[in-house]
């Protein structure tokens, strides 16, 4: 331990660490290697590679056939909104507002297409009342635009 601390030190490893804690660094690692009869790094260990990890992210349907949306926010005097917009192009395989179902919070508005099995749940900047809503569907471009009435603060 003692010989495999000063080759360290002299390699640069360790640099800001005491003598004592380096020796005992120094001596688990050959220490473990010696009694396991484990491979150095130079050497690698033979046996069945353990399995992938699992992806950490999730893969997303990159062909544009969900619910893709915009939001925008009308703002008055002094910053104050009067106006949110909410426009989503549907999937294809939407062909009527009646294939989609809307749901409209105070803080988010859920669209669902369960014939083509796409859905969104979209945040909203700033909370709506959810009981003042206008719809428009243009069957054509499959856009549905949603105009809300932002939440009175009072």
């Amino acid at each position: 331990a003692a010989a495999a601390a000063a080759t360290a030190r002299r390699d640069g490893v360790g640099e800001r660490m005491s003598p004592s804690l380096l020796t005992k660094v120094a001596g688990l690692s050959s220490s473990s290697s010696a009694r396991n009869g484990a491979a150095t790094r130079d050497e690698p260990q033979a046996g069945p590679e353990p399995p992938p990890p699992p992806p950490l992210i999730e893969e997303v349907d990159g062909s544009g056939g969900g619910v893709r949306h915009e939001v925008r926010v009308t703002r008055g005097a002094g910053g104050v909104p009067v106006a949110v917009e909410v426009t989503c192009v549907m999937p294809i395989g939407v062909t009527s507002a009646r294939d989609a179902s809307t749901t409209v919070s105070a803080r988010y508005v859920r669209v669902e297409c369960a014939g083509v099995g796409k859905k969104a749940c979209i945040a909203l900047p700033v909370p709506v009342d959810p009981d003042d809503v206008s719809a428009v569907f243009k069957k054509k471009e499959r856009r549905l635009t949603l105009r809300l009435t932002p939440a009175s603060s009072e």
